[in-house]
């Protein structure tokens, strides 16, 4: 049985949904474990030859952030990667110059695009799956760059708040608790903010009593409706972040 202040808890308590969420997702890769080469990373290691089109890397638990270089000597995070998600120029288009980074400790599954491809091919299901996961992943990035384009700085930091819920919280007593991998600066460029910015709205936030922060990374949602009144895209962003 789920414990009631699990992260799956979250999701299933928000969506009514069991049957979505990180742990279908690793159980539906899990028979790939045996082809794969473990990789444990601490935070802000960069993934070794994380584009190469011989080789596939599945996110067995943490967060990665893939980071473009947009501007000679400045990095910018353009998409979050969870548990379940994959990497595979060989069957998705990497954007060049993209680069991976663990956002929090990591551990991921690396394995051969051949290895990968005859999997699929004695497994319609889990073909079905991986191409389901990548489209999925396109889409969230997708809804990354419209918040990016037609949202305010608030509801960008709102709509963010709630992936991190949906993703990392756990629920207790109506609260939703998560630790947030990123830092501030992270945080900011994430979201095309400026750091200072970031602040104030945090602080206005907890002054409405919509979050509660007993550290710089521990954030506690008090008010889980009103952060959705928050950003005009909260629909979207749950769909793609509890449905995962």
């Amino acid at each position: 049985m789920t414990s009631t202040n699990s992260p799956l808890a979250v999701r299933q308590s928000i969506t009514t949904t069991d049957t979505k969420g990180p742990a279908a997702d690793i159980a539906a890769l899990a028979r790939l474990r045996t082809q794969a080469q473990s990789y444990r990373l601490r935070r802000r290691q960069a993934i070794p030859a994380a584009s190469p089109p011989d080789s596939v890397f599945i996110v067995r638990s943490g967060l990665v952030a893939a980071e473009n270089a947009a501007l000679p000597g400045h990095r910018t995070i353009v998409e979050l990667l969870y548990p379940g998600d994959i990497i595979a120029s060989s069957l998705q288009p990497l954007t060049p110059g993209l680069t991976y980074t663990t956002m929090s400790a990591t551990e991921l599954w690396r394995m051969g695009t051949g290895t990968l491809k005859a999997e699929m091919a004695g497994d319609p299901s889990l073909a079905e799956f991986i191409f389901q996961r990548l489209n999925l992943q396109r889409a969230r990035m997708q809804l990354h760059i419209t918040m990016l384009a037609g949202l305010s700085s608030e509801q960008r930091v709102a709509g963010l708040l709630l992936q991190a819920a949906y993703r990392l919280g756990s629920s207790n007593g109506g609260t939703i608790s998560f630790d947030m991998p990123l830092s501030r600066t992270e945080v900011a460029e994430y979201l095309a903010l400026n750091a200072d910015t970031l602040s104030r709205i945090m602080s206005r936030l907890e002054r409405e009593n919509v979050l509660a922060r007993s550290s710089r990374a521990q954030v506690s949602i008090r008010n889980l409706d009103a952060l959705k009144a928050h950003c005009p895209l909260s629909d979207s962003v749950i769909a793609l972040h509890s449905e995962a």
